[in-house]
């Protein structure tokens, strides 16, 4: 009866979504098949795809993902071959970008949101062109493309309004953030910091500390920035003041991103290694509830937990060996992941490194493959499979090519983390003695001194250590 009368359906709909329980939801389902059914009948299928709209939107307000895209995606092809309606094509391209992010596809999400924008600009409205411009700035940062998200984030501040009002210090308070990230993966520490900070200090005064999302962004970025420098105390200060305001907004994504920092950081650093090993499964769990097996987050989770079984307890082989099976299983369903899949290349390297030398090399040389003509850059990783080949082929008396590897990691590792990190001092170490197996001394001796002075710093109780550095002086 009701597909009868569209307005009636209209009302329906929307009464059922104001007081949203089990039984309501049950009779939503039903009304989307009434809607599905009665498409084809009517007359005015603009009526229709009103309805489509509106029921979709009803829809993704309450998390039914799936028939929220059904129903917006039958909308725009409807629009896009038959009506054309510009402003209407954008508010659903505007949807379904946001969908394709909480599908966790940056890149269909990106396609959508600049197809949205290109219409927005036409038509000057600032509002939606700001709000869109700060999807793109973010998916770009997200995506690796800095160059883009740079050109969106000029966008962004050119579009803010002269008065200071609150959305625009708090508009420019994001873009600001963006920035600073940007700086941060290209290896510019201080900046990063430089920017971050005061940025912070205007977020206290702006905005409900406890309760924004934007703050905790923040405080997570100082986090990473002074992991990466080596400032363990602050690290963990702002990690654990992000993750206390992400749970007060109740944003369980990015208290699983958190969890998987703060086991990073702890392993890296060798200190409460029981707490990383939690931290990481917690990671785990979050991601798994929320995403489900088949993500390729999953599979990055699955990564570090195989990571940390590698660097700390490498006698649960089996365990190891399921882990890195099971995130490649995930990995094969994601073909564009390009730097996921190197990395699990490098971890499968490191498993088989113990049984066979050779296998583990035809591992990291794929690891490598892949990275080279992956489309961004990710030094931390393409460092360490450096610094493995190097290692393989000294192993192999191969010296010159162990060189090659070995200098190339050395200076990815000093761009990324700086001079007092511990992967910076092991590739040091190894390139040391293939200099003196070069018999290049003078570099040798130089390389050597350098990666013991930053092992020293690190365990300054090695005695080993101490003995091997009165030597070499």
């Amino acid at each position: 009866t009701l597909s009868d009368h569209p307005t009636e359906l209209i009302k329906y709909a929307l009464a059922l979504s104001e007081d949203w329980d089990a039984r309501l939801l049950e009779c939503f389902s039903t009304t989307i098949e009434i809607v599905v059914e009665g498409y084809a009948n009517l007359e005015l299928k603009t009526k229709a795809a009103n309805i489509f709209y509106k029921v979709g939107v009803l829809c993704l307000n309450v998390g039914k993902m799936e028939d929220a895209f059904q129903c917006l995606y039958s909308v725009l092809l409807y629009q896009a071959y038959e009506v054309r309606n510009d402003n209407f094509i954008a508010k659903i391209l505007f949807h379904l970008g946001n969908i394709y992010l909480g599908w966790n596809e940056p890149k269909q999400s990106l396609s959508c949101h600049k197809e949205c924008f290109n219409i927005l600009s036409s038509n000057k409205n600032k509002a939606k062109l700001m709000r869109n411009i700060k999807i793109l700035s973010d998916l770009c940062v997200k995506l690796n493309k800095f160059k883009d998200a740079e050109i969106w984030i000029e966008q962004g501040l050119n579009l803010l309004e002269v008065e200071q009002s609150k959305e625009n210090q708090e508009n420019l308070l994001y873009f600001c953030h963006l920035q600073a990230v940007i700086s941060f993966e290209g290896g510019k520490y201080e900046e990063s910091i430089q920017k971050l900070e005061p940025a912070l200090a205007m977020g206290n005064d702006l905005l409900k500390f406890e309760n924004s999302k934007l703050v905790g962004n923040i405080l997570c970025s100082l986090g990473n920035t002074f992991a990466r420098k080596g400032m363990l105390q602050e690290a963990l200060k702002n990690y654990s003041i992000s993750l206390r305001i992400r749970r007060n907004c109740s944003d369980q994504i990015s208290v699983a991103h958190i969890k998987q920092q703060v086991g990073k950081l702890l392993s890296g650093t060798c200190t409460k290694l029981n707490y990383a090993k939690s931290s990481y499964c917690e990671s785990l769990r979050i991601n798994t509830m929320i995403f489900g097996c088949d993500d390729i987050v999953i599979a990055s989770s699955l990564s570090s937990v195989a990571e940390f079984l590698l660097d700390y307890e490498p006698e649960e082989s089996d365990l190891i060996k399921n882990i890195i099976n099971e995130a490649f299983r995930i990995c094969h369903l994601h073909d564009d992941d390009c730097i996921q899949l190197a990395k699990l290349y490098y971890l499968s390297g490191r498993f088989k490194e113990n049984q066979s030398q050779e296998n583990a090399l035809q591992d990291y040389l794929e690891a490598h493959k892949i990275l080279k003509e992956c489309p961004t850059q990710f030094r931390s990783l393409s460092a360490s499979i450096h610094s493995r080949l190097g290692q393989i082929y000294m192993n192999r008396q191969q010296f010159k090519v162990a060189d090659s590897y070995l200098e190339k990691s050395v200076k990815m590792n000093e761009y990324s983390f700086g001079g007092h990190y511990e992967a910076t001092a092991r590739s040091l170490l190894c390139l040391g003695n293939v200099k003196f197996c070069l018999n290049d001394l003078k570099s040798a001796l130089q390389h050597l001194r350098t990666g013991l002075t930053i092992s020293m710093k690190k365990n300054h109780s090695d005695k080993s250590l101490i003995v091997l550095f009165t030597l070499l002086n």
